[in-house]
C-alpha cells in the first residue's frame, strides 16, 4: 500500500493499527511466484449507525473506498476508487527500479492535478504474504490472539481478536476483530472500532472487507501508471541515493576505523619459561 495511499486504516494508527505502520518500513521478502498475479478488492466503509458523526482526517471525508491491485514477482499496479463520489484517489505503478503513485489532492492546499510521487527500490511491490506482515507480528507478539476457524470467500480463514479495549489515537480507547485467510494471513475482514473519544458519545467504526482475492494470469493485464498531465512531481529518487550514498559511506568509514584499529593493536606479551 503507497504511503499516501487514503485507506484510511493506513493513518487512524495507535496500536491498533500497527500492522498497517509496520509493513511501510519492513521490505517484502516473499514474493508472488513467478508466472503468477495476485489480484485484489479491498472495499473500505464507515456504516452510519456506528459513527457518531462524520470527521475527517487531512481534508477528506470518510467516504467508502476501493483499492484494486495487481501483484506479480517484480511489478504491480494500485488503484483506489472513491465508491461515494466515483472520484480517483490513487493510481500507481509499481516496479524492481522504481515506482510511481499519483494521488489525488486531499485539500485545497495541493495542487488541483494532483501530485506524482516517484519512488526508487521495489518496496511496494507486496505478495499477500508481505501485506500480512503486521497482523503475524502483533500474532507473534501476543497483542492478537486467534479465536477459531471459519470460511470466508470460499477460503479457510482464522479469526483473531485483540486483548480487549486499548488506548485510542486521539484519546477514549478502541478494538479490533480480523478474519485472515489461512494460508497467507492477508486480511479477509477487519473492524476497528474507536470510543469514548474526547467529544461526549463520538465513536468511529471502520469496516475493511476484501471482495475479490484470486491468482489470475498477468497475460494481458496492463501495470501502466495512466497519464496524469500538470500533476506535480515529487521525485524521491534523488533524496533516496543520496541516503544511500551515506549509508555506504558511513560503512567504508567504520570498515577503515577497523582495520586501522587492528594494525595498530599491540602484540600480546608471551610469559617466558623457566
Amino acid at each position: 500500500m503507497s504511503p499516501r495511499s487514503p485507506i484510511l486504516i493506513a493513518t487512524l494508527g495507535a496500536a491498533l493499527l500497527a500492522p498497517a505502520a509496520a509493513q511501510a518500513t519492513i521490505p517484502p521478502d516473499t514474493p508472488v511466484p513467478a508466472g503468477q498475479m495476485q489480484h485484489t478488492i479491498v472495499d473500505t466503509t464507515f456504516p452510519p449507525d456506528k459513527n457518531s458523526e462524520k470527521p475527517s482526517v487531512h481534508g477528506i471525508a470518510f467516504h467508502n473506498l476501493r483499492n484494486e491491485r495487481w501483484m506479480t514477482a517484480t511489478t504491480g499496479r494500485e488503484i483506489v476508487t472513491d465508491t461515494t463520489t466515483g472520484d480517483l484517489r490513487m493510481d500507481c505503478q509499481y516496479g524492481p527500479v522504481e515506482s510511481r503513485c499519483w494521488s489525488a489532492p486531499i485539500n485545497d492546499d495541493e495542487p488541483a492535478a494532483g501530485i506524482l510521487t516517484i519512488w526508487s527500490g521495489d518496496n511496494l511491490v507486496r505478495s499477500w504474504i508481505d501485506e500480512s506482515i503486521g497482523t503475524r507480528m502483533l500474532l507473534d507478539q501476543g497483542f492478537y490472539h486467534i479465536t477459531g476457524n471459519t470460511t470466508y470467500l470460499g477460503r479457510p480463514a482464522i479469526t483473531i481478536g485483540d486483548n480487549g479495549p486499548s488506548p485510542a489515537p486521539d484519546g477514549g480507547t478502541g478494538t479490533a476483530s480480523l478474519i485472515v485467510d489461512a494460508d497467507t494471513y492477508f486480511t479477509l475482514w477487519r473492524e476497528d472500532h474507536f470510543f469514548d473519544q474526547p467529544k461526549r458519545n463520538e465513536q468511529l467504526d471502520q469496516l475493511t472487507e476484501t471482495k475479490v482475492m484470486e491468482v489470475v494470469s498477468p497475460k494481458g493485464v496492463d501495470l501502466t501508471i495512466s497519464s496524469h498531465p500538470n500533476a506535480k512531481v515529487n521525485d524521491e529518487r534523488s533524496s533516496a541515493a543520496k541516503a544511500a550514498a551515506r549509508r555506504r559511506a558511513a560503512a567504508k568509514r567504520r570498515a577503515a576505523r577497523q582495520k586501522k584499529k587492528k594494525h595498530h593493536k599491540k602484540p600480546a606479551r608471551h610469559k617466558k619459561g623457566y
